[in-house]
């Protein structure tokens, strides 16, 4: 009789993926064996919440690394990795469950545009919010959801203002309840806060690499491309533009981009400064003829005999033009355009004196 011989299923498993609640992000595999044909017994393990360990940093340490993160991506101009525009996603996430002021009825993350664009904002609210105010306020609940419509947090900006406003409001009235001490304090606080600035030095692609981030999926590809070139270029292109384009591209900025962000001062200024510029370049130009009956004429306006009277004063006495202007004498193009513009105008007056003169000498003899 043989003996009996027992055989045993060979050990198996199941492999589960374990999510974060708070942002969806994947945080490994649970793998689980099989013994005997069953799985083993996991009591209320469907209970179980898994979160990113950034939801469970200190405020110091999360910002510190908010911050950090600002300003590497700051560095290589808005310009990252999906891993690494991950990371700034998650850290605004983060941070605004360390407000205690996020409400979502499914996990979400924020687009990394609206991350880039709000990120600097956020820090700096919520610096003030744990270091300043004393948490003795709360800030407005931001609700995400499919009925809102922002499951990427498109509208977040608005609720940056509102937290803002809260923060105007509790300064407004800080003196009914501070001691003087305490008050002093404060004032130093929102001092530091109001001088701290995210983009120390300004780089002016960098900038528009984080204007561009909120261009996207509002503006045609081709449109943007030409506002990248009028923002970079257009004091050194003046004649390429006009004053229209500036406010085509401002009217832009102002409907897309976060402009509650303390970069938009040095923004508006470089506008203003492009426009003024074009303004000059063809403020420097006049019409020399006007049109009768669809045909030039060469009679002068009074404006026009005024324009030409001031080269008249400079070619009396001159023997001979000095030379023309050349483009590397100049600190950029539209300077010499200016320049060379002006100078042939006084090479056709002194051409024109000359012909004068030997007109006049030919009637003496």
């Amino acid at each position: 009789m043989s003996a009996l011989v027992t055989t045993h299923p060979p050990f198996d498993s199941i492999i589960k993926t374990i999510y974060c609640q708070n942002s969806g992000v994947v945080l490994g595999n649970l793998e689980c064996k099989i013994f005997e044909g069953q799985l083993a017994y996991m009591e209320a393990h469907s209970e179980a919440v898994y979160l990113h360990p950034f939801y469970r940093l200190s405020n110091v340490v999360l910002l510190k690394k908010l911050e950090d993160c600002l300003h590497w991506f700051q560095n290589q101009g808005w310009i990252g990795t999906p891993p690494e525009q991950l990371r700034l996603r998650l850290l605004v996430s983060a941070t605004m469950f360390h407000l205690d002021s996020i409400k979502q009825d499914r996990a979400t993350l924020p687009s990394f545009q609206i991350a880039a664009a709000s990120a600097g904002r956020l820090l700096g609210v919520t610096k003030w919010f744990f270091w300043v105010s004393s948490q003795r306020l709360q800030f407005p609940l931001y609700s995400i959801s499919g009925l809102n419509e922002n499951l990427q947090w498109e509208n977040f900006r608005h609720w940056l203002d509102s937290a803002y406003e809260v923060r105007e409001a509790w300064a407004s009235k800080s003196k009914e309840y501070q001691r003087d001490a305490e008050q002093r304090a404060m004032e130093e606080s929102l001092r530091e806060i109001k001088s701290e600035h995210i983009f120390k030095r300004i780089d002016t692609r960098k900038v528009w690499n984080w204007i561009g981030l909120q261009l996207e999926d509002n503006i045609p590809p081709g449109r943007i491309k030409t506002f990248e070139s009028l923002f970079l270029n257009g004091d050194t292109e003046a004649s390429e533009w006009t004053i229209d384009d500036v406010d085509d591209l401002r009217e832009a900025i102002v409907k897309f981009v976060d402009r509650g962000n303390e970069i938009m001062f040095f923004v508006s200024k470089r506008l203003d400064g492009i426009a003024a510029i074009i303004r000059d370049f063809y403020s420097s130009f006049t019409i020399v003829s006007k049109v009768t009956g669809g045909n030039f004429t060469d009679q002068q306006t009074p404006e026009e005999a005024l324009f030409y009277s001031e080269y008249d004063k400079k070619v009396e006495g001159m023997v001979e033009l000095p030379p023309a202007p050349k483009l590397e004498s100049f600190q950029n193009r539209v300077h010499f355009l200016k320049a060379q513009a002006q100078w042939n105008i006084l090479a056709r007056r002194f051409k024109l004196k000359k012909e004068g003169e030997g007109d006049a000498s030919q009637t003496s003899s």
